[in-house]
Parts: C-alpha cells; sequence; structure tokens
C-alpha cells in the first residue's frame, strides 16, 4: 500500500506548510535564524554570498567580520544536554552525530516526511544543542593539546613546528569555511522543508568561524 496524503488538496498543503512556517518563525529555533541574518545583514553580506570567501586559503589571514559575528552568537552553557555532552559523554548517544560532522551534503534524514511536526523540530532543536557540546568538547580538547605543547616546545624547532601545524589547521579551516559558503549558495537545503539539514549547514558555518576566532586569537600562540 501508498503512504495516505497528509492533505486532501493543494490549497490544504498550502495552508498547513503557511502554518508550519509560522511556528517556525515563532519558535526558539526560528529566532535563534533570524538573530544568524540580522548579524549578517548588518556587514552587508547576505546568508547566500560569497563576499567573506577569501581567495585562497591561508592560515595567516585574520578572521573576518562575518567569523566574528558568528563566534560571538551565544552558546547553551546552561542547557542540560549541552553540560551532559560536554562534561558526561559516555551518557549520551552520540552514534548520529558523525554524519553531522561530515561535509554536505549531510546523508539521509530518517525523518523526512515528518519535518513539519513539532516532535521534528524539536529533536532538530535538540540535536543543535548537542552538537554545540561536542564541538565545545572537540575544541577544548584540542586547545588543550596545543596549550601542553606549546609549554613542553621552548624557543627552538619544535616550537616552530607547531606553528607550521597551527596554520595548516587554520588553513583548513579557511578551506572548509569555502566549502560551506558554496554549498549554501547551491540552494540544495530549503530552510523550511530541509529544515535540520539547513540547521546543520548553519550550525557548521558557525563552529568553523568559533575555531578560526578562537585558534587565531589564542594567548599561547602569540
Amino acid at each position: 500500500m501508498g503512504r495516505r496524503a497528509r492533505h486532501l488538496t493543494l490549497a490544504a498543503k498550502k495552508d498547513s506548510q503557511r502554518i508550519s512556517g509560522l511556528k517556525y518563525a515563532l519558535s526558539e529555533h526560528g529566532q535563534t535564524r533570524r538573530a544568524d541574518r540580522k548579524a549578517r545583514s548588518k556587514l552587508g553580506e547576505s546568508p547566500g554570498s560569497n563576499d567573506p570567501t577569501p581567495p585562497a586559503a591561508s592560515g595567516d589571514k585574520p578572521p573576518n567580520g562575518l567569523m566574528l559575528a558568528l563566534a560571538e552568537i551565544p552558546l547553551p552553557t546552561e542547557n542540560a544536554l549541552f553540560r551532559r555532552v560536554v562534561d558526561e559523554p559516555d551518557s549520551v548517544d552520540e552514534s548520529d552525530f558523525p554524519r553531522w560532522l561530515a561535509e554536505p551534503p549531510f546523508a539521509g534524514d530518517d525523518a523526512y516526511f515528518e519535518r513539519h511536526s513539532a516532535e521534528y523540530q524539536g529533536f532538530t532543536k535538540a540535536l543543535e544543542t548537542a552538537m554545540h557540546g561536542v564541538q565545545f568538547r572537540m575544541r577544548q580538547a584540542r586547545h588543550n593539546d596545543l596549550h601542553s605543547q606549546f609549554l613542553c616546545a621552548g624557543d627552538g624547532k619544535k616550537r616552530e613546528e607547531l606553528f607550521a601545524e597551527v596554520r595548516a589547521m587554520l588553513a583548513g579551516w579557511w578551506k572548509k569555511w569555502e566549502v560551506l559558503w558554496a554549498f549554501e549558495a547551491s540552494g540544495t537545503y530549503d530552510p523550511l522543508h530541509d529544515a535540520r539539514q539547513h540547521a546543520m549547514l548553519k550550525h557548521q558555518q558557525q563552529w568553523v568561524a568559533r575555531n578560526i576566532v578562537h585558534f587565531y586569537g589564542c594567548k599561547f600562540l602569540a
């Protein structure tokens, strides 16, 4: 048997989508996305623009204005799920997380046909919160590792090798920044009909920006 149609007429389907769009706009998730767009518009950069993309990846470039704006978006540090992912990773099922850490296009969405439901939107918000925790934890581990290596390196050849490693790491993030912006410009993910994929694309852009800003400005790299 085929899947039963959720709407009897095209008009009913459009009304349902309009209501879903309004609910999304009024939700915490929708307001976060709006704040993100507002931060970009203040800089004169549209979400689909390639303007902030540098001509070539480089670990010596300072973060651009859009990166600085994205890095300043508050993290959900008081959220219980965020804290669990950061402090007690073994207590969270992270088996689904790798596909959202990979570059887009992302693997298929198991709940695609329920994408307008409140449950789907709620899970997407929880996924974003959890992935913030994962990214934060990964950045802290990388920071602590580099910090300890710099403390032990002294002023000799080892220190120069560490600087080269950091420059290569930053260049890699600049390159990923370019890739993510080019993918968004392709229009593959619609904010309403591909809400989860679109949200995770924006999530990745934000964390590439956070990583570049953080490691470019680390005091132990001065």
